[in-house]
């Protein structure tokens, strides 16, 4: 494995080479996401209706994981978002919360919980399912 002096990437694990511009085309990625049969749950296994918390990264709060909430539901799982607030407080606390909603949701459905976190939140799930392999 070397890498070139102007690059510290070694060569078979350089970012992929997709110019900014396309940026601009984020209009375009939204239609074809919503003209997806995918997007509606077409084609795709049923869940079974276990409960998945989502967890929002650092400094952001469950609004922009409303997609992932919608298809999952859609899909046949129970999606619950996390009501941490925003992801920006001392991680006592926010994790507090979060064994809040992850309480709920088992006592729900009867069975352990699914955490999908994003970043900060993936973080806080890791640290939920080893404090708390009951619910997990």
């Amino acid at each position: 494995m070397t890498t070139s002096p102007s690059s510290p990437f070694v060569k078979d694990q350089q970012p992929a080479p997709v110019p900014i511009w396309r940026e601009a085309l984020v209009g375009l990625d939204w239609l074809s996401l919503r003209t997806s049969p995918v997007f509606y749950g077409c084609g795709v296994p049923r869940g079974d209706g276990a409960a998945v918390v989502l967890i929002p990264g650092f400094l952001a709060s469950d609004w922009y994981l409303f997609e992932i909430a919608g298809w999952l539901t859609r899909t046949g799982y129970r999606a619950e978002l996390s009501r941490v607030g925003r992801n920006a407080e001392c991680l006592d606390v926010i994790a507090d919360r979060l064994f809040g909603t992850i309480e709920a949701a088992r006592t729900a459905t009867g069975r352990p919980v699914h955490l999908v976190g994003h970043s900060l939140g993936g973080m806080l799930a890791r640290s939920a399912a080893t404090r708390r392999p009951d619910l997990v």
